[in-house]
């Protein structure tokens, strides 16, 4: 991997790792995964949050604002970083098919559809416990998104931007949450937004 920008905390600094076959940015560090399933990181280190040199048999992982999480192969869950909030209660997860770290807050997709939650829930973000046939989920700002396996698309959180603005989008293929934005792939190549521009 190559990383350009600001670099003020080593964010960049990934030309020496191999063979990687995923990368997560958090706010100031970054998650690299490689196809042993070891994890590695660099940047800002507070509470630990690159700390993952034991991490191992991981399948995923997501860099959060302040934290860091690592999907093991067997379903269960890894959590380092700041965790004031709860957001590193992960531990009991399991069954567990992609991690996605919010903002302060920690979301777990099950194989079942259903979705795990812990953290700061301030704006709502984490009110999932009612989904149901997600497929696929990402954190925004302070709002998260579900893509439900019939195309369509879920929403919680911060709305002041009508970032969760998503009830009547449909066919979609992907989500993705900007800090105060929504945006959705559709199976057709179209892409949909909502939110501040």
């Amino acid at each position: 991997p190559v990383g350009y920008g600001s670099d003020e905390y080593d964010q960049c600094k990934v030309q020496k790792w191999k063979n990687i076959i995923a990368l997560s940015a958090g706010y100031a560090h970054v998650l690299g995964l490689d196809k042993d399933g070891k994890a590695f990181a660099t940047g800002f280190d507070p509470n630990d949050r690159c700390k993952m040199g034991g991490w191992k048999d991981l399948q995923a992982i997501s860099a959060g604002w302040t934290h860091s999480l690592g999907l093991k192969r067997d379903g269960t869950v890894l959590a380092k970083g700041y965790g004031q909030d709860d957001q590193l209660a992960v531990e009991d997860w399991q069954e567990v098919i992609q991690v996605c770290a919010g903002n302060a807050y920690s979301l777990g997709l099950r194989k079942d559809g259903r979705v795990f939650s812990a953290g700061a829930n301030y704006d709502g973000q984490c009110n999932v416990d009612s989904w149901e046939n997600v497929i696929r989920l990402s954190t925004g700002g302070f709002h998260t998104l579900g893509l439900r396996s019939d195309g369509t698309a879920l929403a919680t959180g911060q709305n002041d931007c009508d970032q969760c603005n998503v009830a009547q989008w449909n066919r979609l293929v992907s989500l993705c949450g900007g800090r105060n934005f929504t945006l959705g792939l559709c199976e057709n190549g179209t892409v949909l937004a909502v939110g501040s521009h």
